[in-house]
């Protein structure tokens, strides 16, 4: 309908509304360390609705989830970044 498009493989653009967003992550970081994965849209990263992982051991695997509702007042670039 036009409503969500994906201009290349890291934005995804979201028409004004309503939007219910799942995403999961999957990771084995070859050293102790972290990832912090930030969804960012209107405009702003949003860490409240982030997923991160403490992992103390080489080869340790991390996995997580997140929901969330989005309301875009205006047209919005949606994207997932990780640290």
């Amino acid at each position: 309908t036009g409503t969500i498009t994906q201009p290349d493989s890291q934005h995804i653009v979201l028409a004004p509304g309503y939007y219910l967003i799942s995403y999961k992550v999957s990771v084995i970081l070859r050293t102790p360390g972290y990832i912090q994965i930030t969804p960012t849209y209107n405009g702003l990263p949003h860490l409240e609705t982030g997923v991160y992982f403490a992992t103390p051991n080489n080869s340790s695997s991390a996995g997580g989830s997140a929901f969330i509702i989005l309301y875009a007042p205006s047209q919005t670039t949606f994207t997932l970044t990780y640290s």
